[in-house]
Order: structure tokens, then C-alpha cells, then sequence
């Protein structure tokens, strides 16, 4: 599933192959570059890759990372990286692209969609019913990620 989620990033948004070595910052690649200067370079990319990621807000989770970051992981910055690093400066279509990415790169293989969960989420959705799932009838119209979600929720159908 990890892998999916990084074809997904790739193919859907950054338009590369090496979409987690790409560090956005050219100070912050040239101060890696002189910390890291002696390394191996296998041991250099992977620190890249990290950095990489860190700049996606994949973090691992239960660490002291996250409160380090200085840049912000809500899905309106992430939209906005996403966009930025996409060579069309398209991004991603819908934010329900973004959080199943995010489900996908949960650094927590246990956190992490199966592929029968990931079909029932809503980035699956035809465009003619673009969004969440919600509850046939329901008057607060709240939008469930996932079907299963929205069918044990709902008294009817979801759609």
C-alpha cells in the first residue's frame, strides 16, 4: 500500500520518479549538503528521501519530529506543496486525493488502508459524485471518507 500511495504522489501530482528525493528549500539542500559531506552516497539520498518526506508531513509517528517541523501540514498547505511541486502547477484535483495519500504513507504499516478499504474510499468516487459519502437523507450532509464509515452510520443508503 505504501507503494501505491507513492506511485499515486508521483503519477498524480509530482510528475516524477524521484518525487521523494526532491528537497524544496535550495539552503536547506545546501546545508544537508555540507552536514552531510563525507557520507556515503547511498546514506546521503536516504537522508534526502527523509527530508523529502518531512516536507510531505510523512513523519513517523510517537516521535519528537512533528513539533520540529517549521512548516505547516494542514491539508490547505499540503494542497498548496502538492501544487507547487506538480509541473503542470495543477496539484491534486480534490483534498479526498490528499487524504487518501496520506492514508497511504502512514509511516505505521498498521495504519494504513488495505487495498479493499482503499477501493471504498471516496477519491474512488465518480466525478458526478465528487465528495464524501454521505447518508441518503441526512440533514447535517456530514461526508464520510470511507463507505463502510457512512453505512454504519446511516440508518438508509449511502451515496
Amino acid at each position: 500500500m505504501w507503494s501505491l500511495g507513492v506511485m499515486m504522489a508521483e503519477v498524480l501530482a509530482l510528475g516524477s520518479p524521484k518525487a521523494f528525493s526532491q528537497i524544496s528549500r535550495k539552503t536547506t539542500r545546501l546545508a544537508l549538503e555540507r552536514e552531510l559531506r563525507g557520507v556515503h552516497p547511498k546514506a546521503r539520498a536516504v537522508a534526502y528521501r527523509l527530508r523529502a518526506m518531512l516536507e510531505l508531513c510523512i513523519v513517523p509517528p510517537n516521535t519528537q519530529v512533528a513539533p520540529l517541523l517549521t512548516w505547516d501540514c494542514t491539508e490547505t498547505a499540503l494542497m498548496e506543496v502538492f501544487k507547487e511541486r506538480d509541473p503542470l502547477s495543477v496539484g491534486f484535483e480534490s483534498v479526498w486525493t490528499l487524504r487518501l495519500l496520506r492514508k497511504l504513507l502512514s509511516w505505521d504499516p498498521s495504519e494504513r488502508p488495505t487495498a479493499g478499504r482503499a477501493l471504498e474510499h471516496a477519491f474512488f468516487r465518480d466525478s458526478e459524485n465528487a465528495g464524501g459519502w454521505m447518508c441518503v437523507g441526512d440533514a447535517n450532509e456530514r461526508q464520510y471518507e470511507w463507505k463502510s464509515d457512512c453505512a454504519a452510520a446511516c440508518v438508509g443508503t449511502c451515496a
